[in-house]
């Protein structure tokens, strides 16, 4: 990459973050968001990708075909494995630091992924998420055990 092209990229975003609608990348990505004008598709989706003939989305990002597809409601059932893996892996901070940034950077970039391609659930997102949300809800098991075994002695024995 020469000079010139890393003057333009550092230029981008701070255009971004002092004038987001002067921004090129902005103004591209804001045309792929948008919601389904019909509230019960919007609540409940149309179960299909939007990539059909007759049902194309305009849109590349996750969201936006996951609510075309599933609705608010799939949304959410989507985001939620993530968001409880989040939350015991933030748990886990405090026995397993390493383990816990590990599984909050990983489960956090599916998020950050999904704004722009469809990420979530996909075959070879979910088996990671399980893995991770396993070994996150183990290893707190065994943790909290460590603990009550340290406060109540005798009943380890």
């Amino acid at each position: 990459m020469t000079n010139n092209q890393y003057y333009q990229r550092i230029s981008e975003i701070v255009d971004i973050v002092i004038s987001p609608s002067d921004s090129v990348f902005f103004n591209q990505f804001k045309s792929m968001w948008h919601i389904p004008k019909d509230t019960k598709q919007t609540f409940i989706g149309n179960s299909l990708t939007g990539r059909e003939k007759g049902f194309y989305v305009q849109s590349d990002s996750g969201y936006v075909l996951t609510l075309y597809g599933t609705g608010i409601l799939g949304q959410l059932l989507m985001i939620s494995p993530i968001v409880i893996g989040l939350i015991i892996s933030y748990r886990l901070l405090a026995s397993q630091r390493d383990y816990g940034i590990l599984a909050i950077i990983i489960m956090g970039s599916y998020l950050v992924l999904n704004v722009k391609e469809l990420a979530l659930m996909t075959r070879t997102v979910w088996p990671v998420i399980c893995v991770f949300i396993s070994i996150s809800l183990l290893e707190y098991q065994a943790h909290k055990r460590r603990v009550d075994e340290a406060k109540n002695p005798q009943q380890a024995a």
